[in-house]
C-alpha cells in the first residue's frame, strides 16, 4: 500500500512540476536524474557544491570511541527511513563504537543506545570533522546528496547506499564505499576502522571528486550564461516585436 502511494504521488508530482515548468523561459535543477525525470526543454543542470573548511583538518592520533555520523534533516522522509533502517539493521548498539545522528528533528533519536543525537547545529562541518566516517543509508528522493559532498569537503571518509552514490559520481573504493545491504555496512564499517589507508583514500578522492564535479565557482559561470543567453534571446524578440508594430504603424499612415 506505502509503494502504491508512493508512486501515486510521483506521478502527481511530475505532472505539477512539468506544469509548473511550462510557465518559465528556464529552469534549473542540481541533478541530471532530476532533469531526465522532468523531460523538460527549458531545463538546464547546475549542480550544487560545498564549502571547504577555511581550517585543515587536524591529523588526529587513533581515537576511542570510532565515531560514524549521519546528518540530514529529519523532516525529509528519505532522511527518516535510511537512519531508521540504519538502526535497526546494521548498528549495534552493544559496540563501543559512537553514532552521531545530528540535524533538524534529530532529538526525537536520543533515548537511543550507542547513539547521540545532536539536534540542528550552527557549525555542522565542524561536528562533521571530527567523525571517522560519515554514512549515508539514503534508498529513495530527488537530486544529488549534499551530506556526501559536505563529508568530503571535511576530509571525512563516506559509507554510502549505491542510490546515492549515484547522484555524486561515486565509485566504490575511489571516493568512497557502497553499502546496500545490513552485511555491506557492517563489513564497510570495519575497513574504515581498521584500515588508515583506506579511509584516508577514499576521502582524499572524495575531494578530489567534489573539486572536479561540484565547484560554485564553476556553477555561477553557467547561471551567469544562462542569464546572459535567455536576457539577450528576450531583447531580441521585443525589438522584433517593436519593429512589427512600427511597420504596421506607418502602413496606416500612408492611407488616406
Amino acid at each position: 500500500l506505502k509503494l502504491f502511494y508512493l508512486f501515486l504521488d510521483k506521478k502527481r508530482l511530475k505532472n505539477y512540476e512539468q506544469n509548473l515548468g511550462g510557465e518559465f523561459v528556464k529552469v534549473l535543477v542540481n541533478c541530471e536524474d532530476d532533469a531526465q525525470f522532468l523531460g523538460l526543454e527549458n531545463c538546464s543542470v547546475v549542480s550544487n557544491g560545498a564549502d571547504f573548511p577555511k581550517k585543515k583538518k587536524e591529523s588526529k592520533k587513533k581515537k576511542k570511541p570510532f565515531t560514524a555520523g549521519f546528518f540530514g534533516n529529519m523532516r525529509y522522509h528519505p532522511n527518516r527511513d535510511g537512519i531508521k533502517w540504519f538502526l535497526k539493521n546494521v548498528w549495534e548498539a552493544d559496540s563501543d563504537d559512537r553514532l552521531v545522528i545530528a540535524g533538524s528533528e534529530s532529538r526525537e533519536y536520543a533515548g537511543i543506545k550507542g547513539a547521540m543525537a545532536t539536534g540542528y547545529l550552527e557549525d555542522l562541518n565542524s561536528e562533521i570533522a571530527v567523525w571517522d566516517v560519515s554514512v549515508v543509508p539514503v534508498r529513495y528522493g530527488t537530486g544529488r546528496q549534499n551530506k556526501i559532498l559536505q563529508s568530503w569537503a571535511a576530509g571525512v571518509p563516506v559509507i554510502s547506499t549505491s542510490f546515492a552514490a549515484k547522484g555524486v559520481y561515486g565509485e566504490d573504493g575511489k571516493n568512497l564505499l557502497i553499502a546496500d545491504t545490513p552485511f555491506e555496512f557492517k563489513r564497510s564499517l570495519e575497513r574504515i576502522k581498521k584500515d588508515g589507508s583506506l579511509a584516508s583514500g577514499i576521502a582524499g578522492g572524495g575531494k578530489m571528486t567534489l573539486k572536479k564535479y561540484f565547484d560554485w565557482k564553476k556553477s555561477g559561470v553557467i547561471i551567469r550564461g544562462i542569464y546572459s543567453s535567455e536576457f539577450k534571446a528576450a531583447r531580441g524578440t521585443k525589438r522584433t516585436a517593436a519593429r512589427g508594430k512600427n511597420k504596421t504603424g506607418n502602413k496606416k499612415g500612408r492611407k488616406k
